[in-house]
């Protein structure tokens, strides 16, 4: 089950509707114990993310389609030339999910893993779910989902079903700061001092620079570490769908990376973090292309740090490689400004108020971009 960790994290990075300006092309996971790497790229066709292959081990790759309504399709593993639909979705007639069907097999027994969901107006409001072993199934849980008046997600309640109480027996619960996550609590009824809390730091800007995890009966000592460098925020020019849909899916399927969830809800990218644990330590990096010129232009591109940043006059560019052109374009993929020689700098006092792309040249033939806020 390691893989539904990993394809959580890497599949809700992405905010719902706005411009097509910036898409991931690609991540690579590092396990930095032992040297061990492996990548994930996407794959577009002209307006939606059609799939991603992950390169899980040699000669084994995860495929991931999606509908053409930008949501999951199925899950497929090729294996030497062998491929097996290990995860498949059915929908409504009103593309509202219905049902996800996971098959595994365990020491030559085959399992079905199945979720029954209700959902509606693109919100997951409970999920139950069954294991079926060749005909003798059994349900092993039932949770509900709460959303505030904002519809975001308030809290996730499990209850008992082993002896049909109906009793509340975990749960996790949400605290917000205006848009902006704090928190997820744990609650297991069956479990003393291990429950858990994981809050999210954000340095001055407000962008997030730490996830850490805690055991309430060690409060001071967090157990799991997230450090995120250069965090991007992506605002609305990222597509994929409904980023609460995957969301709610992810919390229900696995909660391992659940510091992902939070910055990614937060529209943080990170072009880099370092997970830290005890023994596990791991690194993603994250690889960029930018659509611009009303997405008649693909340029394969790394982010990087301006200053400063908001600005009404200047902006510079600290790189060790020499420049050749600078472009800045708006939000629609318009090119407004561009400075073709080999100066750092660029002056912005003749662009109106508000966001803006940045995209840099190099004579090394590299791309850069990042982004602007003209006051």
């Amino acid at each position: 089950m390691k893989f539904f960790s990993t394809l959580f994290l890497m599949l809700i990075f992405w905010t719902v509707n706005g411009q097509e300006l910036i898409r991931v092309d690609s991540i690579l996971y590092q396990d930095l114990t032992d040297g061990t790497s492996y990548t994930t790229k996407f794959e577009y066709n002209e307006s939606n993310l059609v799939s991603s292959i992950q390169n899980m081990e040699e000669d084994v790759d995860l495929v991931i389609n999606y509908t053409d309504f930008n949501r999951y399709a199925n899950w497929v593993v090729k294996e030497d030339g062998y491929e097996e639909v290990v995860l498949e979705f059915i929908y409504t007639p009103d593309n509202d999910l219905d049902t996800a069907i996971i098959n595994l097999a365990y020491g030559g027994y085959e399992v079905s893993q199945i979720y029954d969901i209700t959902e509606m107006n693109g919100m997951i409001n409970r999920v139950v779910y069954t294991e079926d072993y060749g005909g003798y199934s059994f349900v092993n849980s039932d949770r509900e989902i709460f959303y505030d008046a904002d519809n975001r997600i308030e809290k996730i309640s499990e209850y008992d079903i082993f002896y049909n109480t109906g009793a509340e027996i975990g749960s996790q619960t949400f605290t917000y700061n205006e848009d902006r996550i704090l928190s997820r609590a744990f609650f297991d009824a069956y479990v003393n001092g291990n429950n858990r809390i994981d809050t999210v730091i954000y340095d001055v800007d407000g962008k997030t620079d730490l996830i850490q995890s805690y055991y309430l009966d060690n409060p001071l000592e967090p157990f799991l570490q997230v450090d995120y460098q250069n965090p991007i925020v992506f605002e609305d020019e990222l597509f994929i769908g409904p980023l609460d849909f995957y969301m709610t899916l992810y919390l229900i399927f696995d909660e391992e990376y659940f510091g992902e969830m939070m910055t990614l809800l937060n529209n943080d990218i990170p072009e880099q973090h370092v997970v830290n644990s005890d023994p596990i330590i791991d690194q993603a990096t994250w690889y960029f292309s930018l659509l611009v010129n009303n997405k008649e232009t693909e340029i394969p591109a790394t982010y990087i740090n301006i200053y400063p940043n908001p600005t009404s006059d200047f902006i510079n560019v600290n790189i060790d490689e020499k420049i050749t052109e600078m472009s800045i374009f708006n939000l629609s993929g318009e090119l407004v400004l561009n400075q073709v020689n080999e100066m750092n700098r660029i002056n912005i006092q003749s662009l109106m108020t508000g966001s803006y792309l940045v995209v840099i040249k190099t004579a090394n033939g590299n791309n850069y971009f990042s982004k602007v806020v003209k006051q």
